[in-house]
């Protein structure tokens, strides 16, 4: 597509071809949809392609040079006005857009419903907007939906969101950003992410810092800014990208444990209700009978953890200070049981926790 011979303003998708590493040969898969024109001729003179494998299917992406970028146009540049229906709304040229300088075609994951596609994803901005305001975003789908481009819009007149070309300005005109700006060397801006996180919308901007070494690889991130879509005035930055959201609605994150730190937590629950916590290396029931599964991958859940294991230990634990055995239920669970005796029959009460 970047050849001479796509110089053209009708270019579509036909075909990807997967190179072997190894031995340097090719092989051909037909991916372009039938439009009636240029892909069926296409089609029809190469009839010995074939349709992509199923495991290449989810790896399918639609081309950034098919969409368009800076200094190229796409089908999105020719989208970007003729969406418009309204023939007053077209003479006033109000719901015409552009691609914001400062962004390109991203791919990135996005979930629609239940289902998670490669997307490509590009925001726009109003046309010579003197706010540069969002909008809206399109989407290009990959994998089996592969040819498939959503436009979500944003009406001028009754909602306004900054673009993300005021998004940038507002991060470098924040007095904490320009002055970490001062003490890096050679800082640049990243891609401009936008996300919905509780139906609200904020830009996530990314800032890295280059070695000064000619021809240098490296590149670190310094800081990671979020700003407020809606308004535009509000700005924080983090270490990553849940440090700067906290920061920004002034949320302190609950600390999190690692794995073995949370099923230590566990034992020590159990104990503090009086047990004596064992570890055999074998147990064995005539009957074994979960009362409960409980996940604890995450402080949130403890609260719920620890009411689980207190109703375990007063409704099974017969015997004050009594044992509770523990044994692993895999890589990523622990067991905590107890043994009893109903009529020469031994029962094996346990609770499973999933602490990984």
């Amino acid at each position: 597509m970047r050849s001479g011979f796509s110089a053209s303003s009708y270019l579509r998708n036909f075909a990807v071809v997967l190179v072997d590493v190894e031995d340097g040969s090719l092989h051909w898969y037909f991916i372009g949809e039938s439009d009636g024109f240029l892909v069926d001729f296409y089609r029809s003179y190469y009839q010995s392609l074939s349709a992509p494998p199923d495991w290449l299917v989810p790896q399918l992406r639609y081309s950034e040079a098919l969409l368009g970028m800076h200094g190229i146009s796409g089908q999105l540049d020719v989208d970007f006005q003729f969406h418009v229906d309204d023939p007053f709304v077209w003479r006033s040229g109000s719901q015409f857009y552009e691609r914001p300088s400062a962004t390109a075609v991203h791919y990135v994951p996005m979930t629609v419903g239940d289902q998670e596609y490669f997307v490509g994803f590009q925001l726009v901005e109003f046309q010579n907007s003197p706010g540069r305001n969002l909008a809206g975003l399109y989407v290009a789908y990959g994998g089996s939906q592969l040819g498939r481009t959503d436009i979500y819009s944003i009406p001028n007149a009754t909602s306004q969101f900054i673009g993300p070309s005021a998004a940038l300005q507002a991060l470098e005109t924040d007095d904490y950003v320009r002055t970490q700006l001062t003490l890096l060397t050679s800082p640049r801006s990243g891609n401009i992410l936008l996300y919905s996180i509780g139906d609200q919308l904020y830009y996530f901007i990314p800032v890295y810092v280059e070695s000064t070494i000619a021809d240098a690889v490296i590149t670190k991130i310094a800081f990671i800014g979020v700003i407020d879509a809606a308004t535009g005035t509000k700005v924080a930055t983090g270490a990553d990208t849940a440090q700067a959201y906290y920061a920004l609605v002034g949320i302190t994150p609950t600390p999190q444990l690692e794995a073995e730190e949370r099923l230590e937590k566990v034992r020590d629950a159990f104990v503090g209700e009086g047990c004596n916590v064992v570890e055999p290396t074998m147990i064995n029931g005539d009957v074994w009978i979960m009362v409960d599964n409980v996940t604890y991958v995450s402080e949130d859940q403890w609260n719920s953890t620890q009411t689980a294991i207190s109703g375990f230990v007063q409704n099974y634990v017969q015997t004050p200070g009594g044992d509770v055995y523990q044994w692993s239920a895999g890589n990523d669970t622990a067991s905590f049981g107890v043994l009893t005796s109903d009529q020469g029959i031994v029962k094996l009460y346990y609770l499973s926790i999933q602490y990984r």
